[in-house]
């Protein structure tokens, strides 16, 4: 059996090959492109391709093993540029790439990378820490004509933005009671302004750690970070000022508590609040 982590035996289907399956998803997302440049030309499609990679189970296929020199994990993240390049050189050759708005991302931080390899560059902490490494992932955006090239935003997003931004796109509007958390970011990813306003952002994790996990809270430059520990009977806070510290090296609640508290009742009125649109 392969000692690599994620890798348990269990039923399949006999054709099954675990090294296979982001490559087998890369081949239908090819098709499905040409399949509506073929028989749905002009007509606008969405294409949502989540990849199993780089999560465990770490089998890299065998055209990619050794390309990173980082070990197996580290080729399951070259197998990701290899998949989203199939994408792009699909939507390029049917001609659909400069009208398509291409986004890129992930759903959290990275593990520890090998051989010295700083996967969470500059930022504190990785996967399932509150700090920044853990939740601060890549968002890239291509749109030829709308997005200018080599661009940059600093303003804070989520991911659950998608679905409100996305309504704004097609010019449709949410119902009240659906994406409680989303917003329309729109048009920070076009360049043309701001997002919805928000009171904050909050970010929990280690809920593997004890029953209410760590949170992690921006609201404008300070986020506070809540630490609950199972030894602990009550909480730990530390904040920091992203701006001047994105690094987060200098905790500043000890000499900051008025606004530790403020950011602190934003925190508990978000938890308990069915959605952050509804504070006030």
């Amino acid at each position: 059996m392969n000692s690599q982590p994620g890798v348990y035996p269990g039923l399949m289907a006999p054709d099954w090959v675990q090294e296979e399956c982001d490559t087998g998803l890369a081949s239908e997302a090819v098709k499905f492109i040409h399949d509506c440049a073929e028989h749905h030309t002009g007509k606008p499609f969405f294409l949502y391709f989540p990849l199993s990679t780089p999560h465990i189970p770490w089998l890299p296929p065998k055209f990619i093993q050794g390309t990173s020199r980082e070990g197996p994990r580290g080729d399951m993240n070259a197998l990701v540029d290899w998949c989203v390049g199939q994408v792009r050189d699909a939507l390029e050759k049917t001609k659909q790439l400069d009208n398509t708005l291409f986004i890129f991302t992930s759903d959290n931080g990275p593990q520890k990378g090998e051989n010295g390899h700083r996967s969470a560059g500059c930022y504190r902490g990785l996967k399932n820490s509150p700090y920044e490494g853990g939740h601060r992932v890549p968002f890239v955006a291509r749109w030829p004509g709308t997005i200018q090239a080599g661009s940059t935003s600093d303003e804070a997003i989520s991911l659950t933005d998608m679905l409100a931004t996305f309504a704004a796109f097609l010019g449709s509007e949410l119902p009240c009671d659906e994406g409680e958390d989303s917003f329309n970011v729109l048009p920070v990813i076009t360049g043309s302004g701001k997002g919805q306003d928000r009171p904050c952002l909050v970010a929990d994790t280690g809920w593997h750690v004890c029953e209410r996990g760590h949170f992690s809270m921006r609201a404008g430059r300070w986020k506070l970070i809540e630490k609950n520990e199972p030894e602990r009977a009550a909480p730990e806070y530390e904040m920091f000022d992203m701006e001047e510290d994105p690094g987060e090296e200098k905790d500043l609640a000890s000499g900051e508590p008025d606004r530790v508290k403020e950011l602190r009742t934003l925190l508990d009125r978000a938890r308990t609040a069915k959605g952050l649109r509804s504070l006030d």
